[in-house]
Order: C-alpha cells, then sequence, then structure tokens
C-alpha cells in the first residue's frame, strides 16, 4: 500500500532549490515576484521507466521568440521541472536531489494561465507535454495566483473522473471445458443469470482529444510491503470490451469462448495451477500512460486488496474505488 504523503516545498524562480517543509504553513515573501509554494498530497510512486513533469502554461504571444508548438489552443505549455516521488513522498530531482524548478528566465510569472502534471518517459526527446494526470487553472489577484490540481481538471480527465466509481470481478476459466479450475481465472465482469455484464463502470479513454496518452492495465498483485509482485492481465480502453490480449497468453484452449471484458486465465505455462481464490492474491486496475513499459500501476483506481478466500465460481466480488487521488495546490507571487 502507497503511503500517504503531504509536503510542501517553496520554489524561487530561476533555478532556486527547494526547502521541504513538511505540512506547516510555509509563509512566502510576497516581495519576490515569481515565488511559489507547492503542496503535493498522494502522489504515487511511479516505475522507474517514468518521471512526473510539471508544466505552467503562457500566452502565445509571450512565448513567440521561442518558436514553440502551441498544442493548447492560444497558449504554450512550457516546462519548470521534472521530479519523482521518494519512499517517504518527499520529491525528488532526476539526481536524488531535492526537486528544483526553473521559470524562463524570458517570461513573465503573471502570465501565468494553467498548470499541469505530466507523467513522461524517463528519456525524453521531445519538449511537448505528454500524458496529463492532474490539472488546474490559475485564479487570484495580481499579486497572488493560487491554483488547485485534480484528476478532474479540465485540461486533464475533466468530470467523468470527478468521482470513481467500484467494480466488480468474478473468477471464471470460460477457455476451458471444466469448471473445477475456474480459480485460475479472473474476469472484470458482474455475472446477471446465464449473462455476463460489465464489472467496471470507468469512462471509455480518451476521455478528450487534449489528453489521449492514457490506457487502463489491469493487475493482479501478491505479496506485501516493499515485496510486493505485479502480474498484467492486459491493457484496455472501453471496460465493457475485450483488453489487448483477450484471455491472455495462458488461456486454455477455448479462446474462442473468452468473455467479451478484460480478463485472463492462467491455464497453460505452469507445472502448478493458480488458485487466485487462495487469499494470497489481490487486484487492481490502474490508469497507465502509453509509450512507458510500466512494471508497475501508476495510479491505481479500484482494487481488491486480497480477493475473498474460497470465492465461489461466477461469485462477483467488490472493487473499492480509490479515495486518495493525487491533488497539487500552487501559489504563485506575481
Amino acid at each position: 500500500m502507497i503511503p500517504h504523503h503531504c509536503f510542501r516545498y517553496t520554489v524561487l524562480a530561476i533555478a532556486a532549490a527547494i526547502g521541504f517543509a513538511g505540512c506547516s504553513s510555509v509563509t512566502d515573501n510576497p516581495a519576490t515576484t515569481g515565488t511559489i509554494t507547492i503542496t503535493q498530497k498522494l502522489l504515487p510512486q511511479i516505475d522507474s521507466n517514468a518521471v512526473y513533469q510539471l508544466w505552467f502554461s503562457y500566452p502565445k504571444t509571450s512565448t513567440q521568440s521561442k518558436n514553440p508548438r502551441f498544442d493548447h489552443g492560444d497558449a504554450a505549455y512550457v516546462s519548470v521541472g521534472r521530479f519523482t516521488v521518494a519512499a517517504d513522498g518527499s520529491l525528488a530531482g532526476l539526481d536524488g536531489k531535492p526537486a528544483t524548478f526553473t521559470f524562463p528566465s524570458s517570461l513573465t510569472p503573471g502570465l501565468v494561465a494553467d498548470v499541469i502534471l505530466t507523467v513522461e518517459p524517463k528519456v525524453k526527446t521531445d519538449t511537448l507535454p505528454g500524458a496529463r494526470l492532474i490539472s488546474g487553472t490559475f485564479t487570484g489577484t495580481a499579486s497572488l495566483g493560487t491554483a488547485t490540481l485534480a484528476l478532474n481538471g479540465d485540461d486533464a480527465f475533466g468530470d467523468p473522473m470527478g468521482t470513481i466509481g467500484t467494480g466488480y470481478a468474478a473468477l471464471e476459466t470460460p477457455t476451458t471445458a471444466t469448471d473445477t479450475d475456474f480459480a485460475s481465472g479472473i474476469w472484470f465482469v458482474k455475472p446477471d443469470g446465464s449473462t455476463m455484464a460489465p464489472g467496471l463502470t470507468l469512462p471509455v479513454l480518451p476521455i478528450s482529444d487534449e489528453n489521449p496518452l492514457w490506457h487502463y492495465e489491469a493487475w493482479t498483485v501478491t505479496g506485501s510491503g516493499s515485496s510486493l509482485q505485479y502480474t498484467k492481465l492486459g491493457s484496455f480502453l472501453d471496460p465493457a470490451k475485450a483488453d489487448s490480449d483477450g484471455a491472455g497468453p495462458q488461456a486454455g484452449p477455448n479462446t474462442s469462448s473468452a468473455f467479451a471484458y478484460p480478463g485472463q486465465d492462467f491455464i497453460t505455462g505452469s507445472t502448478t495451477p493458480i488458485h487466485l481464490n487462495d487469499g494470497a492474491h489481490g487486484v487492481a486496475v490502474s490508469l497507465e500512460p502509453d509509450g512507458i513499459l510500466t512494471r508497475r500501476p501508476t495510479l491505481v483506481l479500484v482494487s481488491a486488496g486480497s480477493i475473498p478466500a474460497a470465492t465461489a465460481r461466477l461469485q462477483a466480488f467488490p472493487l473499492s474505488a480509490n479515495a486518495s487521488l493525487p491533488t497539487m495546490s500552487i501559489s504563485l507571487t506575481r
């Protein structure tokens, strides 16, 4: 389980270091134009192949001399820093030291309009924002602007991600002719008599053309603490359709009988049968950025910490919604 943390940082314009101040109040110097305070809550640790990147948007006229590509209406996003989240929840730069953020010296802090936080490849070759996780808009006065970034921000996922619904999954192996091995398969369905209904109520991706670089991924989870082990079950955009690998690479012989929903059978490839209802397996569905090989969930949306022991065949068990979604608050002296 990822610990919950709240960290606040004070950042000065132009390559200033960030001082850790815990969750206590930090008083900024209002005379220092461009000073910002960042407070993040619940940002998850992500795969070592990925990093977070913070971007501010500026009006087009203020950045024309730099010849940026304008992919946000009449504004351009400019990066102010890349970082990771340490085990204690603090923000770290890619060099392992406390994260630093830099305003472009030629731009005016008072012109900042919006802010987004993206998940990017650790090795990035372009200067455009990637998968937008949370976003916000600056409001306030001529001397102080504030922004709150959230999953349902207009430049991230919008209202469809304002509330994460619960879900269901069930154990069954539709790719075999026997019922006795049902505990070797898991599918995101809610059985309704002799038919199957979708087990997930997540919105279809992409939600908007401005944020198309995400997909869902399902996982089984074993172990605990730092020894958690994750097994991918397939990626998908629509929870009411089959996932990217159908019944999976270890499916039984009757692959045409697989449910038309996300899920997987574990029939072949192991001499020891998998029993997902042994009390040692959990399951999760997460948001994952396109184009990055992630070996652990980036942002879990629904999960069951443990599949109930002795769950029967086609007995739907609930998946709880993540009630601890990440947010970030930024204040900016203008």
